[in-house]
Parts: C-alpha cells; sequence; structure tokens
C-alpha cells in the first residue's frame, strides 16, 4: 500500500506545479485564445459583410439602385420597428441609417455576400 501512495505522490508532483505542467497549462490556454481571436475575427467579417448588404437592401428598395435619390425616413422606421419586432436588436433607427450609408459609401467596394 505504501508504495502505491508514493507513486501517487510522485505522480502529483511531477505533472502539479512543475514547469511541465506550466507548459501544459500554458499550451491549452495560448490554442484558446488563439480560436477565441479567429472567432472574434470571423464574427466581426461577417457582422461588417451583413451590414453592408443590409444597407444594399435598403438602398435598392428606395432608391432603386440610384445612389444620389433621397431615402424615406418612414421607410427606415418601419423596418426598424418590423425587424426588432422578428429578429431582435440590432435595428434600430440609428443602425439602419449607419447600415445605409456603409453601403453608400462602400457600393463600389470588394465587400460582397457570400
Amino acid at each position: 500500500m505504501s508504495h502505491l501512495f508514493k507513486i501517487q505522490i510522485m505522480t502529483t508532483n511531477i505533472f502539479f506545479g512543475s514547469q511541465k505542467y506550466n507548459n501544459l497549462l500554458d499550451n491549452i490556454g495560448q490554442t484558446f485564445l488563439k480560436a477565441r481571436e479567429r472567432a472574434f475575427k470571423a464574427v466581426n467579417e461577417e457582422l461588417t459583410i451583413a451590414n453592408w448588404q443590409t444597407g444594399k437592401y435598403i438602398v435598392e428598395y428606395e432608391q432603386e439602385g440610384n445612389i444620389k435619390a433621397e431615402y424615406g425616413k418612414k421607410l427606415i422606421l418601419k423596418l426598424s420597428k418590423d425587424l426588432t419586432l422578428r429578429y431582435g436588436k440590432g435595428f434600430n433607427k440609428s443602425n439602419l441609417i449607419y447600415m445605409r450609408l456603409f453601403y453608400i459609401k462602400y457600393h463600389n467596394s470588394h465587400i460582397r455576400k457570400r
């Protein structure tokens, strides 16, 4: 029995508190930090595309693709109300106006729906 107990203590000392164990912690932590960073970048990219596409839909609907036409405030207000009811937060009047302006400013850019 005492021999097994010593092996257990020795195993614990080898892994917990040792440089090897600290390296294990660091490797696992760095893996998840890098994955989290890539995930944030991917989400940001997808949201950028979605915002640009939303602006495009609004411009095409209200202006039939004419960038210089006047936009309808009633459309933005109606969209804000209906999108919020249907999909939740993120579609307030200001956001929709910014999405529209984002598309107008960058309509010729490389941002495209995937």
